[in-house]
């Protein structure tokens, strides 16, 4: 499997990562696929996953892990980690210093993110629902 950061200008991108997100989170609102940087995991030519970056407007050198999802029939096979370093390595390029993610009741994307380095934190300002939990890295 391989991941490609995609041009969200292209209609064939978003309708990809529309898909994607129907598939992965399909009760939440659907993210502004033409804000910040997006990648999509392929298997073969197959569309299987995606994630995205965002800045965070509040504060100048960090950045957001925006979404990263997996389709049910490629989930447990490392993608998770290999998409969070594909952010890590864009953040470090852009010139951010933090990377933050939230998680909500989900044990292996938490697993995921601590194995990549990233701790919990209590945030000023809780963005998400009382049972979401917030991370933090320094890059």
């Amino acid at each position: 499997m391989r991941i490609r950061q995609v041009d969200t200008i292209f209609e064939k991108h978003i309708l990809a990562l529309t898909r994607l997100h129907e598939l992965c989170f399909p009760s939440d609102d659907m993210p502004d696929f033409k804000k910040g940087y997006w990648w999509i995991a392929y298997d073969d030519s197959e569309p299987v996953g995606f994630c995205g970056l965002t800045h965070v407007q509040s504060w100048d050198s960090a950045g957001y892990l925006n979404r990263g999802g997996m389709i049910r029939t490629h989930r447990g096979k490392g993608m998770q980690r290999r998409m969070i370093n594909v952010r890590v390595n864009k953040a470090r390029k852009v010139g951010w210093s933090w990377l933050i993610s939230a998680t909500r009741e989900n044990i292996p994307s938490s697993n995921n993110l601590i194995a990549c380095g990233f701790k919990l934190y209590n945030p000023n300002y809780e963005w998400l629902d009382g049972h979401s939990l917030y991370w933090i890295k320094k890059i």
